[in-house]
């Protein structure tokens, strides 16, 4: 079965058509009965663990080296794709669109714990990972209050009411 995409738009006057500048990165949906593994910022905001893949990488091998660097977990499975989401926005290159890809995928497996090794951004975020149905995440995200979120706030959230609308069966 091929997994859905979805496209967010956060710039109004961006041209999808236009030459895109791009970034790929993937992101772990990692359950655990209808909890999912997500991190927690100071802010109050909740996050897929994942991020950028770097050119020598797999998906795969990217999404276990993310797991790892921010929630210390290891053996872990990364399974089939749950959802492709797409971001487009103003790129910093005039007549140029920026765009995002992003691919959950869904992980399993006995996990070992070690310390997290984040990197100085992480920890300026203050992740910290936790267990949490995605509809707790969507709530508790939603009434977060203080100055415009990041712009992957957005996107994740998206992928947080896709969980919810499955239900249970996360």
């Amino acid at each position: 079965m091929t997994s859905p995409v979805v496209t967010l738009v956060h710039d109004a006057d961006v041209d999808p058509d236009a030459p895109a500048v791009g970034r790929t990165a993937v992101r772990a949906v990692l359950a655990r009965g209808p909890k999912i593994l997500l991190l927690r910022t100071r802010q109050g905001h909740w996050k897929f663990p994942g991020g950028g893949v770097e050119a020598v990488e797999t998906l795969s091998d990217a999404l276990a080296r993310e797991l790892r660097e921010e929630c210390g977990l290891v053996d872990v499975e990364v399974r089939e794709r749950f959802v492709t989401l797409v971001e487009l926005a103003r790129a910093q290159e005039p007549g140029h669109t920026f765009s995002m890809t992003s691919h959950y995928h869904w992980c399993a497996g006995r996990t070992r714990a070690l310390a997290p090794q984040l990197s100085a951004d992480e920890r300026e975020l203050g992740l910290t990972p936790r267990w949490l149905t995605p509809a707790e995440a969507v709530a508790q995200t939603s009434t977060v209050s203080g100055s415009s979120p990041p712009r992957w706030v957005k996107r994740d959230l998206a992928v947080l009411r896709l969980l919810t609308e499955a239900g249970d069966d996360v």
